[in-house]
């Protein structure tokens, strides 16, 4: 497997799961709030995803080589379900800002429906603003790079290890 092999894999999986969210008819009914935390998940997923493609099959933004660019990656937002439309499926290579956009939009999804804890099994709101901070960093954004980290710090606070706590830090469940 290749980060391109298990990336697009996951997005397809993702993408599944998106379209059939607003479907679900369950007994005992599934709140609102739950399905929108499900969806903040599978958002900051794909958009995860696509950011460590894109880092690896394209160019950053602002840092192309022209001769040697190909584009982004395929920005995919639709499942793919069957055999036969995976054979006839040919997506094209995006834009390197397409792409960057998408995964911005899809963040910015994610951090509309994440919860603030600080749980460290999950995404949450802190997880997506630092990532929100980073792709916006990558895009030479840094206004937005900037308001995000700031953000994130706020909403999170600092966990800096100080000189003070350090031998305690590592004593934690989790550092």
């Amino acid at each position: 497997n290749t980060i391109w092999t298990s990336g697009y894999g996951g997005i397809n999986q993702i993408n599944l799961i998106l379209e059939e969210i607003p479907k679900l008819d369950l007994s005992p009914a599934v709140t609102q709030a739950e399905k929108d935390r499900w969806e903040g998940q599978l958002y900051f997923l794909r958009g995860l995803m696509m950011f460590d493609m894109a880092k690896v099959y394209a160019y950053i933004p602002g840092a192309v080589v022209t001769a040697q660019d190909r584009g982004g990656i395929p920005i995919i937002l639709t499942s793919i379900s069957s055999v036969d439309s995976a054979l006839s499926f040919r997506p094209s290579r995006s834009p390197i800002d397409d792409v960057y956009t998408q995964i911005v939009s899809d963040l910015t999804a994610a951090n509309t429906r994440l919860l603030s804890s600080a749980s460290v099994n999950l995404a949450n709101k802190i997880a997506a603003q630092g990532l929100l901070a980073r792709v916006n960093l990558y895009r030479k954004n840094y206004s937005e790079a900037k308001r995000w980290a700031d953000s994130c710090i706020t909403l999170g606070g600092s966990k800096m290890t100080t000189v003070s706590n350090y031998v305690n830090s590592w004593r934690v469940d989790t550092h």
